[in-house]
């Protein structure tokens, strides 16, 4: 009897959702290091020209981030519309085990294009159900920290994948990546067969809830106003207290908590956003054009531009600068991304106890002030604690957002929100190494740092102004005088 219960449970739909990102990084980046090899093996490309290689390796980027992007969203709306996460999730792993065999058995450029696209529609499935799924068993408190622990599982994929990859393929063998890809892919899906899905935890938030809420705020208020008149007072003046008559009928006052009297917690963003307040069942048009939804997007794109663009440019950067062979490369990138292993928790915690904006405001100053150092850093050491804390900042932003997304929309549509989301992230670790690429190009890695250090800044008005930093009592206030 314990084991169908365990398999309910909140820990074991973590756990699910932390192994499918870990398992979804890896199986993308065991392959980068082979790419070569692969193309050498297939007779494709120009061993002599490099330029011609990147230019195919770009190719399958684009294939990869092209089905992301148009399979995030129909995951959203499929699982929104069926009410169901989990055959979807595993549509999209049995698509990333045919894209390691299409992979692994590849004849030609097509084919591998075609298992880029089915890898895409696999990271699609992975990345926007999963997370939709925590949305669904995880009350509004505890997100925060569930997230930070499931972005643990795509850390550690970044952290050892293409090492793995790499190491894999030269001690044993050519098909060792794609057996590991393969194995990793299989747990992956026996986890998530073996998932009891529940009804989700948050009920959904209608039109008539939001003015039945907006109604009990003015109780509160009209309670709290008349403290001092005295406690036992009966409302009508001479019935029983709990109820209030009118034309003699007697309609019970339910009983509410009282207004939070703390001002330091900062609450969920649901509580400025027009889509809640609305509809019980937004399309994506709604949520697309809702000011906060919009803009937790664009602070998540922007944190994949930031974390990809340096990808591709800070290797360069350190060869030229420090000399630096790829074993110290490695090095200094494993100090980027283990500092997001722990901050992930810890700033989900944080968001669960004081509110996002304590957390996201904070962090994305400080990202905007260590970045510029990465390039200006004279030393092993001094580029080592930089990158340490950028990834720490970094990471520490995320969780925060992608827990307050949930927030904003009703539970019929998290699936179509974490859908916008997948295409935010997708869309700005696809633009980010190119337009890095670009800058360094013609300028410099501090001009390019510079440009990263000027997104985190713009983003913080930007939040404040669409997300807002009011406290549960200031919100409170707005309504009860009609402001939303």
């Amino acid at each position: 009897m314990r084991s169908p219960s365990f398999l309910a449970s909140r820990t074991y739909a973590l756990f699910v959702v932390t192994v499918g990102l870990f398992a979804d990084v890896l199986s993308y980046s065991l392959v980068i290091p082979i790419m070569p090899f692969i193309f050498n093996r297939l007779s494709i490309g120009n061993q002599s020209d490099s330029q011609e290689n990147s230019a195919l390796v770009g190719v399958l980027l684009g294939s990869y981030a092209a089905a992301q992007l148009i399979c995030s969203p129909l995951f959203g709306w499929v699982s929104d519309r069926i009410s169901n996460r989990k055959w979807p999730m595993v549509w999209g792993l049995f698509a990333g085990g045919a894209a390691v065999i299409i992979f692994a058995l590849a004849t030609s450029f097509a084919t591998l294009i075609i298992a880029r696209v089915l890898q895409g529609v696999s990271a699609a499935a992975v990345w926007t159900l999963g997370l939709a799924f925590l949305g669904d068993v995880y009350p509004e408190e505890e997100l925060g920290k569930a997230y930070g622990v499931a972005m643990t599982g795509f850390s550690v994929g970044t952290l050892i994948g293409l090492p793995i990859g790499g190491a894999l393929y030269q001690y044993a063998g050519y098909w060792t990546p794609f057996i590991a890809s393969a194995a990793f892919i299989l747990c992956d899906m026996v986890a998530r067969l073996l998932v009891v899905e529940k009804k989700p935890v948050r009920a959904s938030v209608t039109a008539t809830q939001a003015q039945g809420s907006e109604e009990r705020l003015t109780l509160e208020a009209g309670s709290a106003d008349a403290e001092g008149v005295g406690k036992d007072k009966e409302v009508n003046g001479e019935g029983s207290g709990g109820s209030h008559t009118t034309s003699n009928t007697t309609v019970p006052i339910p009983p509410t908590p009282a207004l939070p009297t703390h001002s330091f917690r900062f609450p969920p963003a649901a509580n400025l956003t027009w889509v809640v307040l609305h509809t019980d069942n937004p399309s994506y048009w709604d949520l697309a054009r809702d000011p906060a939804i919009m803009t937790l997007n664009g602070l998540c794109a922007v944190a994949g531009i930031i974390q990809m663009s340096l990808e591709p440019t800070m290797p360069l950067y350190m060869e030229k600068e420090f000399g630096a062979d790829s074993f110290t490369i490695g090095l200094i990138f494993l100090a980027m991304v283990g500092g997001g292993l722990f901050s992930g928790p810890v700033s989900g915690t944080l968001r669960d106890k004081y509110g996002a904006a304590v957390v996201v405001v904070p962090c994305l100053v400080m990202l905007a002030v260590v970045v510029p150092f990465l390039a200006v850093a004279k030393s092993y050491g001094t580029l080592a604690v930089v990158s340490l804390l950028n990834g720490m900042f970094m990471t520490a932003v995320q969780a925060p957002l992608i827990s307050e997304l949930v927030g904003l929309v009703p539970q019929k549509a998290v699936g179509k929100a974490f859908g916008l989301f997948n295409i935010a992230f997708s869309s700005g670790s696809l633009l980010g190494p190119l337009a890095a690429g670009a800058i360094y190009q013609v300028s410099t890695f501090l001009t390019l740092c510079l440009v990263l250090c000027g997104f985190s800044i713009l983003l913080v008005p930007l939040y404040l102004l669409f997300v807002g930093l009011k406290t549960e009592r200031e919100i409170a206030k707005a309504k009860l005088a009609g402001g939303r």
